[in-house]
């Protein structure tokens, strides 16, 4: 018996030596690494059915089979994803193969590292003063990616904090493009904004009320947009200008064909800021008044809101400052529905620009019961449509609201997305038609209210999340 055990292991010590060495070439020990780092080691070192164990100071993180780029193969470490915290950090690889259905250890290897993910960049006693800084025949351009999802939960749930699991209803990505038409003596600059669809591409799918199947929109129908900005990202007016797209044509007929994309930069700090202060700041809200458009003199309106200067750090190879804005509208102002809006964005401090922007819009409303029971249970008025389930996001002006579209109206959202597409085309002086829901009197016996009253009324949450990555 001892016999086949030695030869058994003999057997897998010679397999493991056939192999190249299992090292970490990269990075080398002692390094100083941020953000994503790319972990490499020979690629002939790992056998057929092998795999590998990744451990960060002694404790498991996850096991993979590396992939292959080259000679080697390449695990990348995003140190900022899994909250790692700043100083030495061990990474170490442990090379696993299955023998009799029992994962056996070949080798291992690792490497001592220090984690600067916070830059080091000196601050006056004055603060930080952040600014956009607008170049005339500058363009910034990002990617951006667009979701919406839904969860349903019970009171119940609720009460104990569980959260249920979303169910993705939209996806879409497209580009973003800022110009800087003009600069003024004050900071101002004249911005347009417009829509393009992703690289390498020429077209968006795009659904609205009126077109609910949707169809693909070429880069030539989205509309330009003008908007002058202060060096702080607050508009001073804003127009949708007239178009003349085809002969025989209104200008307004031309104009309503058109799509507008309007998806306003963040607003920075009115004053200098150190790491951990708070001030009042706003969201700006779309919002166009299809029956003059023409006459608008702003895009926008305001949402306060708070701002928090987390600190300074890496991000995508640049110092930012990054900053945490946040409004929220709860059952007090809006009964059975509440509103969260939050952003996150990151302000390269050697180009004067956001490098990368996300906020998320979520909305949770009372929609029903789960059982017989209290409560108070919105039903759909005699003489309004029934709400319909939302699938696409719901934004402002238009018949059934605008945003990306919406199939039949969309959610009833009390504040906009802080973003949105929409397009013109519904009729002069037509306004916004939104499903209405109103709460039936509670029956003798019922429990009423507030917010999460009942264990077995329903709630709906609807996530709508926008990211923005400047385009290299």
């Amino acid at each position: 018996m001892r016999k086949v055990v030695t030869l058994m292991l003999a057997g897998l010590a010679g397999f493991a030596i056939a192999q190249a060495p299992f090292t970490i070439v990269r990075p080398t020990d002692g390094s100083k690494v941020r953000e994503k780092v790319r972990i490499l080691f020979p690629k002939d070192s790992v056998p057929r059915g092998g795999y590998v164990g990744v451990f960060l100071n002694n404790r498991f993180s996850e096991a993979l089979v590396p992939d292959p780029k080259g000679k080697f193969y390449e695990y990348l470490l995003d140190t900022k994803a899994r909250k790692v915290k700043d100083g030495p950090l061990k990474i170490e690889l442990v090379l696993y193969v299955d023998y009799s259905d029992q994962p056996r250890i070949i080798d291992r290897t690792s490497v001592n590292v220090v984690v600067a993910n916070k830059a080091n960049v000196p601050l006056a006693d004055s603060g930080l003063k952040l600014r956009y800084k607008w170049i005339p025949g500058n363009e910034v351009v990002y990617n951006c990616d667009i979701r919406l999802a839904t969860s349903t939960s019970t009171g119940a749930q609720r009460a104990v904090g569980s959260r249920a699991a979303e169910l993705p209803l939209d996806a879409l990505s497209f580009r973003m493009v800022y110009g800087i038409d003009n600069a003024y003596a004050n900071g101002d600059g004249l911005i347009r904004m417009q829509a393009q669809p992703p690289t390498g591409r020429h077209s968006i799918f795009l659904q609205f009320p009126d077109d609910p199947a949707g169809r693909f929109y070429r880069d030539a129908e989205f509309a330009q947009v003008y908007t002058r900005l202060t060096s702080t990202g607050k508009e001073v007016y804003g127009s949708v200008p007239i178009g003349y797209a085809l002969e025989g044509t209104s200008p307004t007929e031309s104009s309503l064909r058109d799509v507008w994309a309007i998806f306003p930069l963040p607003t920075l700090p009115y004053r200098a800021v150190h790491p951990g202060d708070i001030w009042q700041t706003q969201f700006q809200e779309p919002s166009i008044d299809l029956a003059r458009f023409h006459e608008q003199q702003s895009l926008f309106k305001v949402i306060p809101a708070r701002g928090e200067f987390v600190g300074i750090e890496w991000e995508m190879g640049h110092p930012c400052a990054k900053v945490h804005q946040s409004m929220a509208v709860g059952n007090v102002v809006r009964g059975d529905q509440s509103e969260v809006i939050d952003e996150t964005y990151w302000f390269a401090l050697d180009k004067s620009v956001i490098i990368k922007f996300v906020r998320t819009e979520t909305s949770t409303r009372r929609i029903g019961a789960a059982a017989a029971g209290g409560g108070d249970i919105p039903v759909p008025a005699t003489n309004a449509p029934t709400p319909a389930r939302p699938a696409a996001p719901a934004g402002g002006g238009g018949r059934g609201g605008g945003g990306r579209g919406g199939r039949g109206g969309g959610f009833d959202a009390p504040i906009t997305p802080p973003g949105f597409f929409q397009r013109g085309g519904y009729g002069s002086g037509e306004s916004p038609q939104r499903p209405q829901v109103v709460v039936q009197p509670p029956t003798a016996g019922a429990t009423t209210g507030g917010f999460s009253a009942s264990t077995n009324v329903q709630f709906e949450r609807i996530v709508f999340e926008q990211t923005f990555i400047l385009a290299s």
